[in-house]
């Protein structure tokens, strides 16, 4: 602060003697309203009308210590790894370590409420669709609801554990309780005299009463992941992270050729604030948001499409693999699959949002999603005619629909987790945060397993009206191709409009607010030089400030 009101006074004196002295080339300050230079989008700062002269003395390089600056603390660069410095990896190691548990858990949860489900007695893979419809959705519906009124008078922490206990004490009671005494709690003999009496078109619903235990954990299982995942954990990595954060130096040419020209001016981001509203009130709010139904579409259209393709997979794996433990290895081997290709997936993703941007990067899911479900569709309806090539490479139809299944399903979920994902998360961020919490809530929880039970629902109604799930199969291909049109088009949409929010985001917040002056000097051992903030000041909308030559050589001697 010394240093400060001494470098004030400084500035005071020098101005008072420059009013009587001869006109000197001078640097200009402006705000973001008077950006003009041809082709480019200009950070506020000093603009040179001459070239300035910077009286730099490499024989006598300058150890600067990072100044306290109004705005904040200027930490000194320190030594990166891997691109990122000690400060970046503090974040970087809990969020990943958070995120690795949680879909440890997720994983696990997954492939052990499918073999439940699908190989308990008297059940299938028909089961899937009445369960996400009629228990799953409600379920999910009443969580939405109660986080919404928690998410008003809880904090961000309180509001994660309180959320994520009942996970805990249910599968704790699971494995302890309900699982060793399932042959008590399940209605075996009841459920099979109501299904002689309604007829085998019934055995879904039928079989979710009778193995109600089983079901339950399914449904707690999808919750983990649309709640933990979805809304707990990103929910937190969106308070804590934003889309330019950290930028690195020298990201283009840009910002090379203002590194010797101007002074950086950042004004300090302030978070839009709505007033709080009542859980009817966000649902119309949201509803009358096309940014929030584009992204909506996106989430409800893939539970959709995957559910379409994932159902008639598993009926094929049951007729493959009855014996529980054999279904339970190949679904090992699965994820096994899903998780090395998505390991790769999340390295490439990083070029892809790099070079190609977001909206390229929400194209490639529904793409994918696209062309395998049409490879495993055609292979489930003319698997006759190419039966003869099959066997010539040792493989049944049947397996064979089984392998390009799983080929489809590990492509479109890596896809997914590496892609549709973040893309999904990163459309909340220029969102202020009543249409980020309650949007996302609504969105993740809602919109997530009515993708599925839509899906479920079409499955359904095919099943009850054609008799069987094989028989509905050409029909739910044709579905197939329709939602993943939509789900393009959607994706389209989106990205024009995030794109322009992000703009607007951008260049609002380099309009008049908070400015940072920086002071360049030399690094230790080098005729390099970088810029260190000194002091802060206001620069109004609109207006200039004017600098002399000799204040901007004082700036950077």
């Amino acid at each position: 602060m010394a240093a400060l009101l001494q470098q004030s006074r400084h500035f005071v004196g020098l101005r008072a003697r420059q009013q009587a002295a001869p006109k000197a080339p001078v640097l200009r300050a402006f705000s973001g309203q008077n950006r003009n230079l041809p082709g480019q989008v200009q950070p506020t700062g000093l603009v040179p009308l001459q070239k300035p002269v910077f009286q730099q003395q490499p024989e006598k390089p300058v150890l600067v210590e990072p100044v306290k600056a109004a705005g904040g603390d200027a930490p000194a660069e320190g030594k990166k790894i891997l691109g990122y410095d000690a400060f970046t990896w503090q974040k970087i190691i809990p969020l990943g370590a958070m995120f690795f548990c949680i879909l440890f858990n997720y994983t696990i949860l997954r492939d052990t409420k499918d073999v439940l489900v699908v190989t308990a007695p008297g059940s299938g893979a028909e089961i899937i669709p009445f369960l996400k419809t009629w228990v799953n959705l409600p379920m999910a519906i009443g969580f939405t609801v109660l986080y919404a009124k928690l998410a008003n008078v809880l904090s961000t922490e309180a509001l994660f554990y309180t959320c994520i206990f009942p996970f805990i004490a249910f599968f704790g009671a699971f494995a302890f309780v309900f699982y060793p005494l399932r042959d008590v709690l399940h209605p075996t003999a009841f459920c099979e005299n109501l299904l002689e009496q309604a007829g085998p078109r019934f055995a879904g619903p039928i079989a979710i009463l009778r193995n109600w235990t089983y079901c339950l954990f399914y449904v707690m299982a999808e919750l983990w992941g649309s709640v933990v995942v979805s809304v707990l954990f990103w929910g937190f990595a969106n308070q804590i992270t934003t889309i330019r954060a950290e930028l690195p130096p020298d990201v283009d040419g840009w910002g090379l050729s203002l590194r010797g020209l101007m002074g950086m001016v950042k004004r300090e981001s302030k978070k839009k604030k709505k007033a709080k509203m009542s859980v009817g009130e966000s649902f119309t709010f949201l509803a009358g948001s096309r940014y929030i139904r584009d992204l909506a579409t996106l989430v409800v259209a893939y539970g959709i499409s995957i559910n379409l393709v994932e159902v008639t997979w598993k009926s094929k794996i049951k007729a493959q693999f009855p014996n529980p433990n054999d279904y339970s290895a190949f679904m090992g081997d699965f994820s096994t699959a899903t998780g090395a290709v998505t390991f790769t997936m999340m390295i490439l993703s990083r070029y892809i949002f790099r070079y190609f941007g977001w909206g390229t990067a929400a194209l490639i899911t529904p793409t994918v999603l696209l062309i395998t479900g049409i490879a495993f569709f055609s292979l489930v309806l003319f698997s006759d005619s190419v039966a003869p090539t099959l066997k010539a490479l040792g493989l049944t139809p049947l397996m064979a629909a089984v392998l390009v299944g799983a080929a489809q399903n590990v492509f479109s979920k890596s896809s997914k987790y590496s892609l549709f994902d973040p893309c999904k998360e990163m459309a909340y961020i220029p969102l202020d945060d009543e249409v980020k919490v309650k949007g996302k809530a609504a969105i993740d929880v809602i919109c997530n397993p009515l993708g599925k039970s839509g899906g479920a629902l079409i499955q359904q109604f095919m099943i009850i009206g054609f008799g069987s799930l094989a028989a509905s199969t050409p029909y739910l291909g044709v579905i197939l191709l329709s939602i993943v049109l939509l789900w393009i088009n959607a994706a389209n949409s989106l990205a024009g409009q995030f794109a322009e929010l992000q703009g607007k985001d951008e260049s609002e917040s380099m309009d008049a607010g908070s400015t940072q002056t920086f002071k360049y000097v030399l690094d230790a051992g080098s005729s390099k030089g970088k810029w260190v903030p000194v002091a802060t000041g206001e620069i109004p909308a609109g207006q200039t400030r004017v600098m002399t030559q000799a204040e901007a050589d004082t700036l950077n001697q």
